[in-house]
């Protein structure tokens, strides 16, 4: 073969109108799907908002129940109760309520396809 013929020419024009009609597609379906993760990352992030006043709230008691341990006497504190109560002084410190991480914008690799098959030569040089 020396060269493409029309009826190939032909087949890469049909080619890259699909390409091009098709990535048109995936970039609207996917700013859809961002759409929706832009609002997630606002449901995310009133959770954590509210998370934050929890861990405030939590600050406050534990600062509470360090304040009344403090208040005890040394033998109150070595004492069973008094360790209990250190255990569930530090439990209530160390209660864990880390921000759930927002999530990034999806994309796509490169779909230039239709662009790359016109750019092929027809024959060679």
């Amino acid at each position: 073969m020396k060269s493409l013929s029309e009826s190939n020419k032909s087949d890469i024009n049909e080619f890259n109108t699909n390409l091009t009609t098709e990535a048109a597609a995936i970039d609207a379906a996917l700013a859809e799907v961002n759409e929706k993760v832009a609002a997630l990352n606002e449901k995310i992030q009133q959770y954590n908002n509210t998370l934050k006043n929890v861990g405030d709230f939590r600050d406050g008691i534990a600062q509470k129940m360090q304040d009344y341990y403090d208040e005890r006497n040394e033998n109150w504190q070595e004492s069973d109760a008094g360790s209990q109560y250190n255990d569930w002084m530090e439990t209530w410190a160390n209660a864990d309520f880390e921000e759930i991480r927002t999530l990034v914008d999806l994309e796509v690799e490169d779909h230039e396809h239709a662009a790359f098959l016109l750019d092929l030569p027809d024959s060679p040089e």
